[in-house]
C-alpha cells in the first residue's frame, strides 16, 4: 500500500510531497505532471489530514487522489529533446 507524506520545506510557498511505495519513492512538487489510470494530471497542492491528500487538476477542475490510487501514480518526466543538428538546420532555413 502506498502512503503520501507531506514534507515541510524552509522556503515558503514551495510544496513538496513524497509517495512512499514498497519498492520505491516518488518526490512530487506543486505543478508536476503525474499519470494514473490512463489520465494525465497536474499536481495542484497537498492537503494535510487523515489521510493526507494530493489534490490534482485536469482541464481546470480540481480533484483529490484517493488513497487506493496512490500506488498507480507515475511521474511524467520531460519529452524527447531534438538534436542540435535539426534545430540548427531549421534556423538556417528561416533566414
Amino acid at each position: 500500500m502506498a502512503k503520501l507524506e507531506i514534507l515541510s520545506t524552509l522556503t515558503p510557498g514551495v510544496e513538496k510531497g513524497k509517495i512512499v511505495k514498497a519498492e520505491s519513492t516518488i518526490d512530487l512538487f506543486k505543478g508536476d505532471t503525474i499519470q494514473f489510470n490512463g489520465q494525465t494530471a497536474k499536481v495542484s497542492h497537498f492537503k494535510r489530514g487523515l489521510p493526507n491528500l494530493l489534490m490534482y487538476e485536469i482541464d481546470g477542475k480540481m480533484f483529490a487522489l484517493k488513497p487506493e490510487e496512490l500506488a498507480m501514480v507515475e511521474k511524467v518526466v520531460g519529452g524527447r529533446r531534438k538534436s542540435r543538428k535539426t534545430r540548427k538546420s531549421r534556423k538556417s532555413r528561416r533566414r
